[in-house]
């Protein structure tokens, strides 16, 4: 999830969820599904593995699609082949919570957090704060984050 801090509030921004491979070692060949922030209903997916390819067509940090790779069109999983568009993170307002406190008690003056939360057998735990985040193909207001962005290279200039 992509929480930006507002003031004393704050709103999730944007929220992927990763669907790791059969005999993968590292995501870097995930499907990654886009997530409704509010209500955790799961939208489609896209492939994580041109994010990760050498090279002037796939250089990385590039998000360019592949020929006729579409973007969220996966609905199941490629594996499994199991339906995945249009099911709901379970007990998803928890997540949201976690997220949100962990945000206010850690780092309530950094604007923009992606944190990744683990949905696990053993229960949903908190993993890690991203500081270098980026939305990692699930959609978001571009306009709302543009203005976030200048908000705080305005701030920053006044320093």
């Amino acid at each position: 999830m992509r929480r930006v801090e507002r003031g004393a509030g704050g709103e999730i921004m944007s929220c992927c969820w990763r669907a790791g491979r059969a005999g993968a070692q590292t995501d870097h060949s995930a499907v990654l599904f886009d997530v409704d922030p509010v209500t955790g209903e799961v939208r489609g997916g896209a492939s994580n593995a041109r994010w990760y390819m050498l090279g002037p067509l796939g250089a990385v940090g590039s998000l360019r699609q592949g020929e006729g790779e579409d973007w969220h069109s996966i609905a199941r999983h490629p594996d499994t082949n199991t339906a995945i568009t249009g099911a709901r993170i379970p007990d998803f307002a928890t997540i949201r919570d976690m997220v949100s406190e962990a945000h206010g008690k850690m780092a309530a003056g950094v604007p923009l957090i992606g944190w990744d939360v683990g949905l696990t057998t053993g229960g949903t735990l908190l993993l890690e704060a991203n500081l270098s985040c980026n939305f990692f193909r699930a959609s978001y207001d571009r306009e709302r984050y543009h203005a976030l962005l200048d908000e705080h290279f305005l701030a920053l200039s006044k320093r």
